[in-house]
């Protein structure tokens, strides 16, 4: 049996937003050409899903819903005005999918999802993705999903434990990079890369940032690449020197000094 599946996404503001100002020419392309150019910067899970689907004879579209140029182009070419969610919808009709895969599941609105059900006939089946930590409250959000698709072994038992379906895909890495990498490698070599989010609290990134901490302290220093909030440099500055004189404090047996200042305790 043959069937459709799209998967909906949608990329880092900062990616786009450095991805158009270095190729200003894209805006006035084809969506075609567009998302081919869009898909060769490899971000994120890029078109992987729809790649592999496809060579086990699976229709399958991606949607990047805030790449604004690709998507305006689209509408163009199909005659079709509105905001992105109307334009989305529209890619829905025309691909008429059985199976929908939210990416970045929280980013959309949970009754404008529950709407699809009724506007897209064809729809048989809504999946979610989650591959980072969420409060109770975004557990209400996930409702909306048949399943959810987690890639860790604690996201699966928690999801399920809460009584929520969810499918374990671990993450794994596209091995056609590897060969881009030899003739068209733009970037810089490094001995040690740190590809991710650092998002500070319990229950989130913590034992990347001991990994990390650690790494420093053996003078190691490893170039980043991830997605961060901008922090002027004044203020970056001032948290610096707290987080160096805290470290000295400690190192000197002071830990009572930081207990009695909560700027330096944080």
């Amino acid at each position: 049996m043959s069937y459709t599946i799209v998967k909906i996404t949608t990329y880092y503001k900062a990616f786009l937003n450095d991805h158009y100002e270095k190729h200003p020419e894209v805006k006035q392309w084809t969506f075609s050409k567009q998302y081919e150019h869009l898909m060769l910067q490899a971000f994120a899970l890029s078109d992987y899903y729809s790649r592999e689907f496809t060579k086990l004879g699976v229709k399958a579209y991606e949607i990047i819903a805030n790449a604004q140029p690709l998507q305006q182009a689209w509408a163009i070419e199909n005659d079709v005005k509105g905001d992105a969610a109307e334009i989305v919808e529209a890619q829905l009709a025309k691909y008429k999918p059985n199976v929908l895969i939210f990416e970045h599941a929280l980013f959309f609105d949970v009754e404008w999802i529950e709407s699809l059900r009724a506007k897209i006939p064809s729809l048989k089946l809504i999946l979610g993705y989650c591959c980072s930590p969420f409060s109770s409250q975004q557990l209400n959000q996930f409702k909306v999903f048949d399943a959810v698709i987690v890639c860790s072994k604690l996201f699966f038992d928690d999801f399920n434990s809460r009584g929520k379906k969810s499918i374990e895909l671990n993450h794994a890495f596209e091995p056609s990079i590897l060969q881009r990498i030899d003739v068209d490698n733009p970037f810089p070599e490094s001995d040690f890369i740190f590809i991710g989010s650092i998002w500070a609290g319990k229950g989130f990134h913590e034992k990347r940032t001991i990994i990390l901490e650690k790494l420093y302290g053996l003078g190691i220093t490893p170039d980043f690449y991830g997605n961060i909030d901008y922090t002027p440099p004044f203020q970056l500055a001032g948290k610096q020197l707290i987080w160096y004189v805290a470290n000295l404090l400690k190192k000197s047996g002071n830990y009572s000094f930081d207990s009695h200042l909560p700027t330096f305790k944080k």
